[in-house]
Parts: C-alpha cells; sequence; structure tokens
C-alpha cells in the first residue's frame, strides 16, 4: 500500500490547562458527601437542611463556573477598523451641518398636512 505524500499537520496541543480549572471539582464532589449535610435542622422557610443546601449547592456551581469562566477565557482579538477617507468632511450625500435638509421644511413654517388619513400615518405625524 502506498504511502500518501501528503501528510496532514497535527493538530496544535490544546492550552486550556489551567490551575483554575480545579475550582470545578467543587460542585460536583461537595453534593457527593451527604453525610456533612445530612440533617433536619436549621429549617429555612419550613425546609430541612438538606433540601436547602442541596439548592444552594446550585448556586455555588454556578458562581464557580462562572468564575473559572472568567479566569480562563482567552482576550478577544479586536477586529482591525477599516481606513478611514478624510474623517472631517462630510460625505458626499449628505448635507451640511449647520444647513437643513433640502426636503424639510423651514423651523419657522408649520408641516404641511395632506388631506388623505392614511398619509399622516405613513409620514409618521405624531398628531395621530
Amino acid at each position: 500500500m502506498a504511502e500518501p505524500t501528503e501528510s496532514t499537520p497535527a493538530p496544535a496541543a490544546r492550552t486550556d490547562r489551567s490551575p483554575w480549572n480545579w475550582l470545578l471539582v467543587i460542585p460536583i464532589v461537595l453534593p457527593v458527601l451527604t453525610p456533612i449535610y445530612n440533617f433536619d435542622a436549621p429549617r429555612l422557610w419550613g425546609f430541612p437542611a438538606f433540601y436547602w443546601l442541596q439548592f444552594s449547592f446550585i448556586l455555588v456551581g454556578v458562581a464557580t463556573t462562572s468564575l473559572v469562566y472568567q479566569k480562563t477565557r482567552r482576550p478577544v482579538r479586536a477586529v482591525p477598523a477599516p481606513p478611514a477617507s478624510a474623517p472631517d468632511s462630510p460625505a458626499p450625500d449628505s448635507p451640511a451641518p449647520d444647513s437643513p435638509a433640502p426636503d424639510s421644511p423651514a423651523p419657522d413654517s408649520p408641516a404641511p398636512h395632506s388631506s388623505n388619513p392614511d398619509s399622516s400615518a405613513l409620514a409618521g405625524d405624531p398628531d395621530e
């Protein structure tokens, strides 16, 4: 059998080995150690300690997982912005900043109203 002439590159070695990952053992082992919380008192809102401690283990697991995630995540690379062409000049289609748009009414004159009731809904008339 002939061997292929091209060899596929080996996958990169994983680099997610962090000491922070050892904290994930806590929410796994803690619920298994039932002798440390197998009792009735104290009660919280009428629930025996066994039940409300089990619920608190959920919160411990969420907090531990969130902490490990925050401490071990890789920084996100910023995507380079496209080069800006003349940031001081306005875009060719836009009016100058101090002049009103060509189809907008002058600031002193009221906006024209149409006799068609449907046209005001399309134009976004705030009176209707």
